[in-house]
């Protein structure tokens, strides 16, 4: 009984929900919309079960958790790339920006790094590297 209320619950969210909300994911907010909808569905004669609610709060917390932890490691990863395309700034390095064409290699030393479209470049005179794109890398 509980999965078809929740079935039906998710379907007519789906259906009302008019924003731009991804509608693959499940919020606090649809959590708890799902959660008071098996409350107030729910069959008299067999409630449902506390321990099994707690379970449910319980995981969404654990989700929430995970969510944080997944947001700061990908912050951290930013940081940690635009802290190494910093300190290749006066280093000479190579690079193969065609991975189809090994025999183009552009050398020089690097003037300075900037983002474009979330990607970290770091540029040599007038032209922009990919940091995945480096073969080796040397002082001055």
């Amino acid at each position: 009984m509980a999965s078809s209320t929740i079935s039906s619950v998710l379907s007519s969210m789906n259906t009302i929900n008019t924003t731009t909300k991804d509608q693959t994911t499940i919020d606090n907010d649809d959590f708890m919309t799902l959660l008071f909808a098996q409350l107030k569905n729910q069959d008299p004669m067999k409630p449902m079960d506390s321990s099994e609610m707690m379970s449910q709060i319980a995981t969404l917390n654990s989700l929430n958790a995970l969510m944080a932890i997944k947001d700061s490691i990908n912050s951290l990863n930013d940081s940690q790339t635009l802290s190494y395309a910093s300190s290749l700034i006066g280093k000479t390095i190579n690079a193969v920006p065609d991975a189809s064409d090994t025999s183009k290699i552009v050398t020089g030393v690097v003037t300075s790094m900037t983002t474009y479209n979330g990607e970290t470049l770091v540029q040599i005179g007038n032209t922009d590297v990919k940091l995945s794109t480096i073969v080796s890398i040397s002082n001055g």
